[in-house]
């Protein structure tokens, strides 16, 4: 039985897809196994997937018709029978030692999760980012309870506890070593109903909300390339629909845990994110067709609705990592929309 099993959806990635693979056929843990599942892949990725499967025993190939990274790696998820579970996105790649680091960590703690740091990329410059304030194992709900309510965050989470002074937001599941068992007797998947938009965080909630310990390492134990993108790349008619669908399934997450007033809260720091971000990708983005003045009208619309409101209200400034954060927060707390809306105006253009 393989220690870990590699989860890889691919979709479009075909200049970088070699170096991925290559990454995770160089690790120093040997003892793996690669499931690559090709997503319906228009470009060359599937001839790539199969000469490599063809080169390596480890590798199982999956083709299928686009579905979405969610359904390729819940596929992933149905094959695998490593003691942990490992996802790499197929456009990034890992360290040498990155599996042997986590599993380590993992196996000495008896941890059903373990997070290592990461390197974010750009091809110019690389940059190391720390998850924790420092290194941990911990069985303490409190402390498990905090890594959670990070995974709403993007960026710095001024949350603290016993084992740590702050937390980086945690939402993507590519920094995590999770026991294979704890997703299978749990049934966790990822959800397909939210068409890509945090469902990773979606993933994270429930594996978090099962975890009996949790380990961190701090060292980096993988590569997230930054790819750089046009403002119009991407834009979306429906962006607030898909934000409401999310909504929806957290707010179905937090009923069925019975969770408290403080994770509320810290849920409602993901929803002051999302409006943040559908102001540069929506609202003020060059490809909305409607007028200025239609889009600020929506704008108002959308802040003085649910769940915006009930989140501008009730959100800990606290806990975000960042002073502009808090200080753009703060002129919706005091409805001062239309000074945020000209604040946000001029960071994009």
């Amino acid at each position: 039985m393989p220690k870990v099993s590699v989860i890889v959806p691919v979709y479009g990635v075909e200049p970088y897809l070699r170096q991925c693979l290559d990454s995770i056929l160089r690790q120093t843990l040997e003892n793996i196994e690669i499931i690559i599942v090709d997503d319906g892949s228009p470009d060359d990725c599937p001839s790539i997937i199969d000469e490599y499967a063809e080169q390596d025993s480890r590798i199982i190939a999956i083709h299928k018709q686009n579905a979405g990274v969610s359904a390729a790696r819940n596929d992933g998820i149905k094959l695998a029978s490593g003691d942990y579970v490992f996802f790499c996105d197929s456009d990034d790649w890992l360290p040498v030692d990155a599996l042997k680091a986590l599993l380590e960590a993992a196996e000495h703690a008896s941890a059903d999760v373990a997070i290592g740091d990461y390197i974010e990329s750009s091809g110019s410059s690389e940059r190391e980012l720390r998850m924790f304030s420092n290194e941990f194992e911990t069985e303490s709900r409190i402390s498990i309870d905090c890594i959670q309510k990070a995974v709403f965050n993007k960026g710095r989470a001024n949350y603290s506890c016993g084992d740590f002074k702050y937390a980086r937001g945690l939402g993507a599941p590519w920094h995590h070593l999770i026991r294979r068992e704890l997703v299978a007797d749990h049934g966790l998947e990822f959800n397909c109903r939210v068409r890509g938009i945090f469902d990773d965080g979606i993933f994270m909630l429930e594996v978090f909300e099962h975890a009996g310990c949790v380990v961190y390492i701090q060292e980096p134990t993988y590569y997230y390339r930054v790819v750089g993108t046009s403002i119009t790349h991407g834009y979306k008619a429906d962006l607030l629909d898909r934000y409401q669908r999310v909504y929806m399934e957290l707010e179905s997450f937090i009923d069925r845990n019975k969770k408290d007033e403080a994770f509320r809260c810290a849920y409602y720091v993901r929803v002051y994110a999302y409006l943040n971000k559908a102001m540069s990708a929506y609202f003020l983005n060059p490809a909305n067709e409607m007028t200025e003045k239609e889009r600020y009208a929506e704008y108002v619309r959308t802040v003085k609705g649910a769940p915006y409101d009930v989140a501008i209200r009730e959100m800990d400034e606290s806990a975000l990592g960042y002073r502009r954060s808090r200080a753009l927060s703060h002129l919706l707390k005091l409805h001062r929309y239309k000074a945020y809306w000209l604040v946000k105006k001029l960071f994009s253009g």
